[in-house]
């Protein structure tokens, strides 16, 4: 095995840190009291009149108020009072436009001075998913899935948002202040991280929020709203009514982190660039220099702090390494015959293949000797491995396969050779073996790491195996079988064929020859048994109804009972009519019984209760006969205290009110006679008291 590296000796440039974009905004061009339709801007003002004076917000420039004398600003001023807002929103053109937001952008740097007021002024990064030219829905009300992210100073409190949901909050407040945050799209598994500064304009230090620093964005990369950094697209300002706020220098930043770096091992120097372009910004290496680019000669792991406006906003650490790429096509190889190996490395996305076979897998199948060579190229240095493979070559006969008799054996193998190894397929490890039996013998010579391998058959004329012992169903026969190859046959009941038919219970062999040998079998034994018989056989039977009737099998030749319901018992127990059945079975076949069952009614039965109301209360308002059965014949007839018959019906269904002749018959005792007749039974005359209770 050979192994080459090839180092490229270029000069490496890095991009890291780099600056995609700078978006700067600050408003030093626009005309007094010209905002609207000037650079695409769009003024929205909600006022609810409160001071009579019904006049809409003014939008223009301002360059002597407060902390701005000398500089203009824009200045939004609302006359209205109460907690409508003014809005002016900004959506990309050509001219200006949100730093592009992308997967692999790590750190966007927002800047925006925000003062005046008293109570509440904001700036924020939108998405225009609507496509209506603007951010607000109604007021000061944000178009839903439009809210990006958002910094909003109030009276007592800075708070920042993002789609909309406070994620924080700090009172340390000033009147004119510029804010920065400092969002790291990737922090937090891509939810994102947000941290707010701020550079109060009385002092111009740079002070970190302690209460909204590291903020969890909850950025969605894959959402069709403000809350996917890739999808914001211009901005809103807003201020609250009543009130003047004011704007400037809006400055916002990309800067995209790169890869620890991979070197080939050649000590060649190399450049690292941070950027060449962002606007204020001054820088610190690790070894205290200050350009925007460094040179470095050697591994370790290195920093450089971006500074802007005094603010140092990033600390980025990176490692820079040589490459410790390994290629290894591994020994020379001995190639057996007729085998195909796989040589090569594993797989790597990054690298390049190349074999001398023009091949360009990293592992490719070889079938024949040679000299192979893979060139590898990871994208940062070549290698070359090189690998032989030959062919392996070892004489190998057992012999032409070979006919022992019974009782007798045969030694088979190889002369000896102490410079291989020997491996049967039984496990024995010399040069020869000596057989007794019938089979099929492998050698296995090993010499190295490469096998050959030889077979021979081995056939001895062992005993016959005739097949196992035969159950016969009522007059069937059987034939036995046994090769024709043999030369002659000797059956127990005198047949001399290779085959004979059984007919009759009894125990049978063969005796056989053969290339000289007499070969004897095994004992095969015929018995016979008979289908199913049902000794007694099911008669259809009428049962009471509510009563049981029990089955019993009386038959000869089963193995198995299997009932209607799966059962499997000697008797069965049933409960309703219906068609019944029982199976019997056996190896010889199955017989099958089947009976009818009937029921009749056995207990018919008449109910008179003793007392109703009829006072159409809806509860026993009616007197009913309750019978269990159809009657063949019913008489029902009701008397009062003289004897008189207030109501009588033939109809078992019918029902008595308590009225006679369409008048209500008074409470009190009646007297009841029923005459009542059911199929299969005698007539019944029940007489008793009734009571009629209101």
């Amino acid at each position: 095995m050979k192994t080459y590296i090839y180092l490229f000796t270029i000069i490496l440039f890095s991009h890291h840190l780099k600056a995609q974009e700078v978006s700067v905004y600050d408003f030093e061009n626009l005309n007094i009291n010209a905002v609207v339709n000037q650079d695409n801007w769009q003024v929205l003002g909600c006022h609810t009149n409160e001071s009579g004076q019904n006049q809409p917000p003014t939008i223009e420039t301002s360059a002597n108020q407060g902390n701005y004398v000398g500089s203009k600003a824009l200045k939004i001023t609302s006359y209205d009072v109460g907690s409508e807002h003014s809005n002016c929103d900004r959506l990309n053109d050509d001219n200006w436009k949100i730093p592009t937001i992308t997967d692999s952008t790590h750190i966007l740097i927002v800047d925006v001075e925000m003062s005046g007021g008293y109570w509440g002024r904001e700036f924020s990064l939108c998405y225009d998913k609507n496509e209506d030219g603007n951010f607000t829905a109604s007021c000061n009300q944000t178009d839903q899935d439009e809210k990006g992210i958002t910094i909003i100073k109030t009276l007592n409190k800075v708070e920042i948002r993002t789609n909309g949901i406070a994620i924080g909050e700090d009172n340390l407040i000033s009147e004119w202040a510029k804010y920065r945050m400092v969002i790291d799209l990737q922090a937090n598994n891509r939810q994102g991280e947000i941290s707010v500064y701020a550079q109060f304009l009385e002092n111009n230090v740079w002070t970190p929020f302690a209460n909204l620093q590291n903020l969890n964005a909850n950025f969605n990369f894959d959402a069709d709203n403000g809350s996917n950094p890739k999808k914001l697209n211009g901005m809103k300002l807003e201020n609250e009514a009543g009130l003047t706020a004011q704007f400037d220098n809006i400055i916002m930043r990309t800067f995209q982190k790169t890869e620890d770096y991979i070197i080939c091992d050649d000590g060649q120097e190399f450049n690292i660039l941070v950027t060449k372009d962002i606007p204020d910004a001054q820088f610190e290496w690790h070894d205290g220099s200050t350009n925007n680019s460094i040179s470095i000669s050697d591994t370790g792991t290195f920093f450089v702090k971006i500074n802007i406006n005094d603010h140092i906003v990033l600390i980025d650490t990176f490692e820079v390494m040589y490459d410790n790429y390994i290629v290894n096509l591994g020994e020379d190889i001995i190639l057996c015959p007729e085998e195909t190996i796989e040589i090569g490395v594993e797989s790597d996305s990054l690298a390049s293949y190349n074999w001398n076979t023009n091949q360009t897998t990293n592992k490719i199948n070889v079938s024949q000797e040679g000299e192979f060579i893979l060139e590898l190229d990871n994208t940062i240095c070549t290698y070359y491995d090189t690998i032989v493979v030959s062919d392996f070559v070892y004489p190998l006969d057992l012999g032409s396969d070979t006919i022992i008799c019974n009782n007798s054996f045969i030694e088979i193998g190889p002369i000896n050779d102490s410079s291989v190894s020997y491996k049967w397929n039984d496990g024995s490890t010399g040069n020869t073996i000596n057989i007794s039996n019938s089979g099929r013998y492998t050698l296995e010579v090993t010499k190295g790491e490469c096998s050959v391998f030889d077979t021979i058959n081995i056939l001895k004329h062992n005993s016959i195996k005739l097949n196992n012992d035969t159950l016969l169903c009522n007059n069937d026969t059987y034939t036995i079988s046994v090769s024709s190859d043999y030369e002659t046959f000797d059956w127990s009941n005198g047949s001399s064929q290779y085959q004979t038919t059984i007919d009759s219970p009894g125990r049978y062999w063969v005796q056989a020859q053969k290339d000289g040998c007499t070969i004897n079998s095994d004992t095969i034994s015929i018995f016979y048994d008979y289908s199913p018989d049902f000794i007694t056989k099911f008669e259809d039977v009428t049962i009471c109804n509510r009563r049981q009737h029990q089955l019993t099998v009386n038959a000869n030749n089963y193995d198995r009972i299997l009932w209607y319901d799966n059962s499997t018992g000697i008797t069965n127990t049933i409960f309703s009519e219906g068609f019944y059945w029982v199976e019997l079975s056996n190896q010889c076949g199955t017989s099958i019984d089947e009976v009818e069952i009937s029921t009749e009614n056995c207990d018919c039965y008449a109910f008179i209760p003793e007392a109703f109301s009829p006072n159409s209360d809806g509860i026993n308002d009616d007197l009913e006969v309750k019978v269990g059965c159809v009657p063949t014949r019913f008489e029902l007839a009701i008397y009062n205290r003289w004897g008189a018959i207030v109501f009588e019906t033939t109809d078992y269904k019918e029902k008595w009110d308590g009225k006679f002749k369409g008048s209500v018959c008074p409470d009190g005792m009646y007297a009841i006679r029923l005459d009542v007749k059911f199929e299969r039974e005698l007539k019944s005359t029940f007489t008793r008291k009734l009571t009629i209770l209101r």
